[in-house]
């Protein structure tokens, strides 16, 4: 499938997915840049600053379901190599979010939560990925690590409620014909 290029903001993506997680960051709240430099070989797609200020994430963006269908250990590369003041990780965006089950599946509905997962993160001093979530605070995040080491960014929302803003996201990039 081709990319389809997109202006939205007054930034002309390559695709309409980057222009859609544009205006999704846009709806978090989250500062972002396209493509902000080259990172040993790498182009990002974004840097996204989350909570404001200092402490930015390095995202690539693609039409992708799984953290099978990017190439990891070049990202991983490419973080070891590229020092940028400031950089937490590298996050990876696929084709949407997703709804991720938090809690024992033995557990009663009202215990467990089913999360809006926006992709997968390495961080650059804990190593592993693990999966991202938006929160109904959108400007604020936690970093945990659970079992066996493996970190999880996670901004806590309702699926339903980040599906919706996912969808906003997408209106905000669809296509309109000319006046």
């Amino acid at each position: 499938m081709n990319a389809i290029p997109t202006v939205y903001g007054g930034v002309q993506f390559r695709s309409r997915l980057e222009a859609r997680w544009a205006a999704f960051f846009d709806i978090l709240r989250w500062r972002w840049e396209y493509e902000p430099l080259d990172a040993a070989g790498w182009i990002p797609d974004f840097y996204v600053w989350p909570h404001g200020g200092a402490g930015g994430w390095l995202i690539e963006v693609k039409p992708a379901f799984l953290l099978d269908d990017f190439d990891v250990p070049r990202y991983e590369r490419c973080l070891r190599n590229c020092d940028i003041r400031g950089c937490e990780g590298v996050g990876l965006l696929g084709a949407s979010v997703m709804q991720y089950h938090f809690g024992p599946k033995s557990c009663a509905p009202d215990e467990s939560l089913d999360g809006c997962q926006l992709g997968w993160f390495l961080h650059r001093v804990m190593g592993r990925y693990g999966n991202g979530f938006i929160d109904s605070t959108p400007s604020e995040y936690r970093v945990s690590r659970t079992g066996a080491d493996v970190l999880f960014l996670y901004w806590q929302a309702e699926f339903a409620e980040g599906l919706e803003m996912w969808r906003e996201a997408g209106n905000r990039v669809q296509w309109k014909a000319p006046r």
